[in-house]
């Protein structure tokens, strides 16, 4: 399946509102997160931190403490592993990091430490909580962290440099 399907199915399989706190709207700005910070994170798989963003709030059963969300993700990965366009070795690596993602500390390995800051960037959709340096475990999501204000629309710029290096 390709990801644009993958993006319609969990979409339209989504069991909370469409504009809930963890839902799409939410994906996409931790995916546009997880394009910045892997460009500025050395060993980041790209594919990886993109499939996180999809998948990991996908399962989620109320906005709330649904502490079992990651872990579910996590079974819905592994059910539908063959459907997914990632080797076994990305595949094992998106299932670590969806079933962590809610109570993992730092961590050293850079794929699964974009995927989670680029989650935890994202905490000032909150409009109470804003990202904290001390628990990014990546040098790129603990320097934007550290600057504070409109995280989004900086994630942004920074998405539009990148796309226009790509472009002659």
């Amino acid at each position: 399946m390709r990801w644009r399907d993958w993006w319609l199915r969990l979409e339209a399989e989504f069991t909370l509102p469409s504009w809930s706190c963890h839902g799409p709207e939410h994906w996409r700005s931790v995916e546009r997160n997880a394009i910045v910070l892997a460009s500025r994170t050395p060993g980041a798989d790209l594919e990886v931190a993109r499939a996180f963003a999809l998948f990991h709030d996908s399962q989620r059963l109320d906005d709330g403490w649904d502490q079992e969300h990651g872990p579910r993700a996590a079974r819905f990965i592994e059910r539908h592993r063959r459907e997914i366009p990632l080797t076994d070795e990305q595949i094992a690596v998106l299932v670590r990091a969806c079933a962590g993602h809610t109570i993992g500390a730092p961590l050293d390995d850079p794929t699964i430490g974009v995927c989670w800051d680029s989650d935890r960037l994202d905490f000032d959709r909150f409009r109470y909580d804003k990202p904290r340096p001390e628990y990014m475990s990546t040098p790129a999501a603990r320097d934007i962290a550290l600057e504070g204000g409109d995280i989004r629309a900086r994630i942004r710029r920074m998405l539009w440099d990148l796309q226009s290096r790509k472009t002659p």
